[in-house]
C-alpha cells in the first residue's frame, strides 16, 4: 500500500493505482474525457491535469500517474484550473456548438465540462471542421465533425471487442477517427463504441431524437 495526501486529505492505495484512482478512492472528483475505467489509461485529453508538489509543481495527468510514497498532490489550484478551461477552448475551437439538435445534449461530457468551467467565450478562433457524416450506416452514425479524440471508440474496440474497426487517421489539426481506408463502418455493430462516446460523435440511430421530448 501506498499512503500520499490529496487536497490536504490522507489517502491510502494500492501501490498500482494512479493518482486518478486514489483521489476517487478520498472523494475529490477529478475531470476526465478520455478515460475510462475498462480500458487502459490513455492520457489524452489532459483535462485530468493535477499538481504534484515532488515534481515541482508541473501539471500531470492524474489517470496516467502511478501513485508514489509519500507524494502531495493538489487537484484544484488556479494554474490547474486555467489549465482545464484552456483544454476546453482548444476542444471547443473545432468543435461545432449545435448542442440544440445534438442527439448527446444532456448526456455530454464536454457540454457538462464546459458549463463547469464556464467555458462561455474562446480567445481562439478557426474554421469549424467540415467532414463528411456518415449515413451510410443504419445503426451507428458518425459525424467526426463532433469527434474530440479521445480515441475511446477505438481503445473499447481493440481492447474489449477485439474488432479493431477505428483508428486514428492523419495526424496534428488533420487528425480525425476513422475505418480502414477511411471507408463506411464495417463491423459487429455491438454498439460499445457509441456507449462509450463522450460526445455526440457516434449515435445510435435507430434511437436518435428519441430520448428528449418537447411537448
Amino acid at each position: 500500500m501506498v499512503n500520499l495526501t490529496i487536497d490536504d486529505k490522507k489517502v491510502t492505495v494500492p501501490k498500482d493505482a494512479t493518482i486518478y484512482d486514489a483521489a476517487k478512492a478520498a472523494g475529490i472528483r477529478i475531470p476526465i474525457l478520455c478515460h475510462d475505467k475498462k480500458l487502459h489509461p490513455f492520457g489524452g485529453c489532459r483535462m485530468c491535469l493535477v499538481e504534484v508538489e515532488q515534481m515541482k509543481g508541473r501539471l500531470i495527468p492524474a489517470c496516467t500517474t502511478p501513485v508514489t510514497e509519500g507524494m502531495t498532490v493538489r487537484t484544484t489550484t488556479p494554474e490547474i484550473v486555467k489549465a482545464r478551461k484552456l483544454v476546453l477552448e482548444l476542444l471547443l475551437l473545432k468543435h461545432p456548438v449545435d448542442c440544440p439538435v445534438c442527439d448527446a445534449a444532456g448526456d455530454c461530457d464536454l457540454q457538462n465540462l464546459t458549463y463547469e468551467y464556464q467555458v462561455n467565450t474562446n480567445q481562439f478562433t478557426d474554421e469549424k471542421f467540415n467532414h463528411k457524416i456518415d449515413y451510410e450506416n443504419p445503426l451507428i452514425e458518425r459525424d467526426m465533425n463532433r469527434c474530440i479524440h479521445c480515441g475511446k471508440c477505438a481503445r473499447i474496440c481493440d481492447e474489449i471487442v477485439s474488432f479493431g474497426a477505428y483508428t486514428f487517421i492523419n495526424r496534428g489539426i488533420e487528425a480525425k477517427m476513422g475505418t480502414e481506408f477511411d471507408g463506411p463502418l464495417n463491423c459487429e455493430f455491438c454498439g460499445s463504441c457509441v456507449s462509450v462516446c463522450p460526445v455526440g460523435a457516434l449515435v445510435s440511430r435507430p434511437f436518435k431524437f428519441k430520448a428528449r421530448w418537447c411537448p
